[in-house]
């Protein structure tokens, strides 16, 4: 959310923390619909595939004397490989903002990210599959659990010989991309006010890695600088109703990172890796909301926001321009989401000399409404806000 018109005065000091929780297991498609995280890891798998991933030379001659044996085709399916992602994230925020002047704000926030990745991956097997492994357990008995464990780890030996790093579960806590930001008031009057706010996000969170097949970066490796208008209007004559509208957009600058080139548009893993110019596409935001705050310090909001964030532009030269495009396939991102909000603020009391310490607690609901090629599981956000 863009927040509002309001800055600190001269000198007042506010540190606050947000903590960001969301649990994230489907996403919108390129086509706008819904789809699983793990499911890129749904591909059919042929006897071929079988055979040039194995890593086990006796293994691998067994297999292809069996399925000539049996009269199967190279071609025809082994099985489909199958995989279950859930991903737990939470972000912890801490804030430290200052009034410059009446006018400015700075702020600095440093997100701690940890995330909690849950995969499972397998193979369903077809007939064929199932008449193999029991060949193979009528001839060599010793060979027959190996062939049915490797065969059912279809994913990660195809990972493996790639020289990707295996898909398992794991834990991981690292700094995000740490943000400064200021916000100048232009003009505040009885009813309405303007703010302009600034911002850079430095790249010091764990940037995307070309060797994991399921990545969690914390950060996106390069530098993002933006803008955003703000309005706010009270729309009562007690000042308890007030709308906010913003609109603000993000350059992010280009930088190089390594990248898996795919082969086809229906198989993203490679072995092919190169060092490339990126460009992220830079990103489109606007929203509106309305707040109402009771005398005893009670708010609620409620909120619609948009954002769509350009393709992403790779340049490289080591290998046929095709596969460059499909790097850049699906990289484009829209969302429309809503946002429900509940808070409760002793600022006015204190002022009042109603209430010892000024302070504002905060909870806030996101709803993704519809989207492309962004996560689609909601989440929540709660915050502390102190003044001194």
């Amino acid at each position: 959310s863009s927040g509002s018109c309001a800055v600190l005065p001269a000198g007042v000091r506010n540190p606050r923390i947000k903590d960001i929780v969301m649990y994230m297991d489907e996403k919108f498609g390129g086509n706008g619909g819904a789809e699983a995280l793990g499911q890129k890891l749904n591909k059919t798998v042929s006897w071929r595939d079988v055979i040039d991933g194995g890593d086990d030379a006796t293994l691998k001659a067994m297999t292809q004397g069996k399925v000539q044996q049996l009269g199967f085709n190279l071609d025809d399916q082994a099985g489909s490989t199958t995989g279950v992602v859930n991903t737990y994230v939470n972000v912890k925020v801490p804030v430290i903002a200052a009034g410059i002047t009446d006018k400015l704000t700075v702020a600095l926030a440093v997100p701690i990210v940890t995330v909690q990745v849950n995969a499972d991956t397998g193979l369903a097997k077809s007939p064929q599959a199932d008449q193999l492994i029991a060949s193979v357990c009528e001839s060599d008995p010793d060979k027959c659990q190996e062939s049915s464990a490797k065969l059912n780890n279809a994913v990660n030996t195809k990972l493996q010989r790639l020289g990707y790093n295996p898909i398992n579960s794991y834990t991981k806590t690292h700094v995000g991309d740490v943000k400064a930001v200021g916000k100048y008031q232009v003009w505040t009057g009885h009813n309405d006010g303007f703010a302009v706010k600034g911002e850079v996000t430095a790249p010091t969170g764990t940037p995307p890695n070309a060797d994991n097949a399921l990545d969690t970066p914390t950060g996106d490796g390069q530098t993002d600088v933006g803008a955003m208008l703000i309005y706010d209007r009270y729309l009562n004559a007690h000042h308890s109703l007030k709308s906010n509208v913003y609109g603000g957009y993000t350059v992010q600058t280009g930088d190089h990172i390594e990248r898996r080139l795919p082969v086809s548009d229906t198989d993203s893993l490679s072995n092919d890796k190169e060092l490339l110019a990126r460009k992220l596409g830079d990103v489109i935001a606007a929203g509106a909301s309305l707040s109402y705050e009771f005398p005893f310090g009670l708010n609620f909001s409620a909120g619609y926001g948009f954002q769509r964030m350009a393709p992403t532009q790779y340049d490289g030269g080591k290998f046929a321009d095709y596969r460059y495009r499909l790097l850049e396939a699906n990289t484009g991102q829209v969302l429309h989401s809503a946002t429900l909000g509940l808070g409760f603020s002793t600022v006015e009391m204190y002022k009042n000399h109603q209430f010892k310490a000024p302070f504002q607690l905060n909870m806030s609901y996101c709803k993704p409404l519809a989207g492309i090629n962004v996560v689609k599981n909601d989440f929540m956000a709660f915050e502390l806000v102190l003044f001194f």
